[in-house]
């Protein structure tokens, strides 16, 4: 039999603390102890990187943690961890899949606050550790030609999110942020999505209203001005849309959201 090499004992054990049940092989390769076994010893091991990573969601999703209470949350990451193991050696990235994960699994997919409140989480988090790059400002928009204003298209900044809003997640969020009474979850149909973007070194968000709201999703996807101003007339007044575009692409700069302005060709 031929001797392991040290990258193929880490591997096998690292194939056993991620396994459902390790086989035999990996047991083999523990020195067994003065007292108990070696399976207790690598069950030992295995518990202690699961704990890490339950840790690790509670730290990520504290807010969700202390909305859901102690039980309901382990309960949520238990299931996360048995139906998402850990692939990355990084530990930062272990929650990107809750979200997702909350949104579809039973029983929590009952409850889509559990879901817009970890992504809404997930993103402040991603917001935060955003890659700096450039922010367009009111005067590199006063620097367009006229004659290509219609033209105009709008990058967001990468520390940008716009999220789906079927519930009141932002408002418990900013009320278990603020120590204010406790929110009742709740649906909402208003056509509003959730601003998530940094600031000052802060990661913030805010409700976008309906309008606002259709004109960040379509300037994500490359809309230009003069089409954000068709679709802004086609929701109300249609007299007073340029005005109203304008406007917002204005509380865009001053925020720093937007990346880059370009006019297309």
């Amino acid at each position: 039999m031929s001797v392991l090499s040290l990258a193929e004992i880490q591997q096998r054990m690292q194939e056993a603390i991620l396994a459902a049940s390790p086989s035999d092989n990996a047991i083999g390769l523990i020195a067994r102890p003065a007292t108990g076994s070696a399976e207790t010893r690598l069950e030992t091991y295995r518990s202690a990187y699961r704990i890490r990573l339950l840790a690790i969601l509670r730290e990520d999703f504290d807010a969700l943690h202390e909305f859901l209470g102690d039980t309901d949350f382990d309960m949520l990451a238990a299931a996360y961890l048995e139906a998402h193991p850990s692939h990355t050696p990084d530990a930062r990235w272990f929650g990107d899949g809750l979200a997702a994960f909350a949104a579809s699994a039973t029983p929590f997919a009952a409850h889509p606050v559990i879901a817009e409140l970890a992504a809404l989480q997930w993103a402040l988090g991603k917001a935060f550790d955003a890659h700096d790059a450039p922010a367009a400002t009111i005067d590199d928009l006063a620097a367009v030609p006229a004659d290509h204003a219609a033209e105009l298209a709008f990058a967001f900044h990468p520390c940008v999110s716009i999220l789906t809003r079927t519930t009141n997640a932002a408002e418990i969020l900013t009320a278990l942020r603020s120590g204010s009474d406790p929110v009742a979850p709740e649906t909402v149909d208003d056509g509003a999505l959730i601003l998530v973007w940094r600031a000052e070194s802060r990661a913030r968000y805010r409700v976008l209203e309906a309008e606002e709201a259709m004109l960040a999703r379509e300037a994500a996807s490359g809309a230009s001005f003069a089409l954000l101003c068709e679709m802004a007339a086609m929701m109300r007044d249609d007299g007073n849309a340029a005005m109203r575009v304008a406007g917002v692409l204005r509380t865009w700069l001053e925020s720093g959201i937007v990346s880059e302005l370009r006019v297309q060709s």
